[in-house]
């Protein structure tokens, strides 16, 4: 394979700009686009990656986009944009609730490969996968626990919560505790039997 120079790389990444304007990016656009630049000489990782930042990037979304919304439980669903206004947006739930939720509880569906979601694994419940395909048509997608996969509706997807710093120290040091505890716990039992 011929290797690429800056401007052959640039230029491919323009054209990938303009497609993604003339058109939203769904699931068929998003695999002719990885397989164009896998075509001039790119790899589907990088490809994927730069897919996801591009798409990563947006804050902003319009009436009838679909969108992970956070819900009560602080989980992300899916959901359409039903409304726009200074306060962040009116969403309907996929699952059939509603709620006015403000800009930062939004995020872009990304159901590019590699992308994690929850999904109602069977006999395990939810569970964090990582998504193998999706195909926008019949929004149905393909995920992998590592092992095996399957496939969900796009309905019965979700994203887990973002934590904040605070909440991230907790459960390191809860983790470092429950250590902690099962060692002495593990010491004790183990001096009780070299000594008796």
């Amino acid at each position: 394979m011929a290797e690429l120079r800056a401007e052959e790389i640039r230029g491919i990444l323009l054209r990938a700009e303009e497609i993604e304007r003339e058109a939203a990016l769904g699931g068929q656009t998003q695999d002719a686009l990885v397989a164009a630049a896998e075509e001039a000489g790119l790899s589907r990782e990088s490809v994927v990656r730069a897919l996801q930042e591009r798409m990563s990037a947006r804050t902003t979304f319009g009436v009838g986009d679909w969108v992970y919304a956070r819900s009560a439980d602080r989980r992300y669903y899916p959901a359409t944009v039903s409304q726009v206004h200074e306060r962040g947006y009116d969403v309907h739930f996929a699952s059939g609730g509603e709620a006015t939720v403000p800009a930062d509880a939004v995020r872009i569906v990304e159901l590019l490969p590699g992308a994690k979601v929850e999904v109602p694994w069977p006999h395990w419940g939810w569970y964090n996968c990582s998504i193998v395909a999706y195909d926008a048509r019949t929004k149905m997608v393909k995920v992998s626990d590592g092992m095996s996969e399957q496939q969900f509706s796009l309905v019965q997807t979700r994203q887990r919560p973002d934590l904040d710093d605070r909440e991230r120290q907790i459960r390191l040091w809860a983790t470092y505790a429950l250590f902690a505890l099962g060692g002495t716990a593990f010491g004790m039992v183990l001096m009780r039997i070299l000594a008796g």
